[in-house]
């Protein structure tokens, strides 16, 4: 992994942190990513028209050289054909974690931007990373919310408020919003880690409660109306 740290804050993501977010690097972190996003949705679009012969010919990771991190098979024996209208591309759920979750906040405010997205999902946002609502009108969350905390991110005030702040955006837009705590979970309980390592989990992160009701928790979560 390569790490890329915010000058003289180099904790800029800790909890309790006196200089707090970096407010440089953070912004265009989040805006590197809506476009990232955009790109991926593209290419989506064009594997479901039934045109990922035309992707995979425009990938630039052809060479021997320049496979790094990518697959020795390359993309040469994918049928792109069976891709063609298999993706649901329309009232998209966008889904983030920690900073993922800041993400999709963003998404979720430029809906003339990102409009195939229906609603959000956020598990353990990092709130002090979200951009305040731009000043226009149309820069609220005008979308359905599910925010899934875990116990440990519950107990961290500043976050925490600025997660009812969320909601209270989207209920001011006459949109569902949906806060819930599964109980005795920490923040990797919202990924495959706790599944993996379930007594790291346990004796080091102090997690309670089972790794698989979690995740069952987490995909049973939305009420009926989401």
């Amino acid at each position: 992994m390569d790490y890329v740290f915010p000058k003289d804050n180099a904790r800029d993501a800790m909890p309790g942190n006196k200089q707090g977010v970096d407010a440089e690097l953070r912004p265009a972190q989040i805006q590197l990513r809506l476009a990232e996003i955009e790109e991926a949705y593209h290419v989506m679009t064009l594997i479901n028209d039934g045109q990922g012969e035309s992707v995979a010919k425009a990938r630039l990771r052809d060479k021997d050289e320049d496979r790094v991190g990518g697959s020795s098979r390359r993309l040469k024996k994918i049928v792109w054909g069976s891709g063609k209208d298999c993706f649901h591309l329309q009232q998209v759920t966008m889904l983030g974690h920690s900073f993922g979750a800041a993400t999709t906040v963003e998404v979720l405010r430029h809906k003339s931007r990102f409009q195939h997205v229906g609603q959000g999902i956020i598990y353990d946002i990092w709130a002090v990373a979200i951009q305040p609502p731009e000043d226009q009108p149309d820069h609220h969350i005008r979308a359905p919310l599910l925010g899934i905390n875990s116990e440990a991110f519950m107990y961290w005030p500043d976050n925490f408020e600025a997660v009812i702040s969320l909601c209270w955006e989207v209920k001011e837009q006459d949109q569902l919003a949906w806060l819930m705590t599964v109980r005795g979970s920490v923040p990797v309980s919202q990924s495959d880690f706790s599944l993996l390592y379930p007594r790291i989990t346990s004796l080091l992160l102090k997690m309670t409660v089972n790794s698989r009701r979690v995740i069952d928790l987490n995909i049973n979560a939305p009420p009926p109306s989401f």
